[in-house]
């Protein structure tokens, strides 16, 4: 993966769902940014080639944005009472782009 990718979400509540699955040695490195146009806290779940899974809670109506390395899985889980939706962009070797 060479370009910015950008996938959206609606989820119910209490529902999870998987949006981004690379099974190449060693994963993705890239940056992951979440915009949580919802009414629900969502909970953004990464798991990477030989590093631990992270989790990070992203509120209703605001953005997330990690970089990390080794990127396996993105999933999301709309952990609130209400409908959740949004969109998560990828962009991957983000330290090493020249903006």
């Amino acid at each position: 993966m060479t370009t910015k990718v950008e996938i959206d979400f609606r989820l119910n509540a209490g529902e999870g769902q998987g949006f981004y699955e690379n099974l190449n040695f060693p994963g993705l490195n890239a940056l992951v940014l979440v915009r949580n146009q919802g009414c629900s806290n969502v909970l953004l779940v990464i798991t990477r080639y030989d590093a631990p899974t992270v989790n990070f809670e992203v509120l209703a109506n605001t953005e997330f944005a990690v970089e990390l390395s080794n990127i396996q899985t993105i999933g999301i889980l709309n952990n609130g009472g209400k409908p959740a939706k949004g969109d998560i962009t990828l962009i991957p070797n983000f330290s090493q782009s020249n903006l």
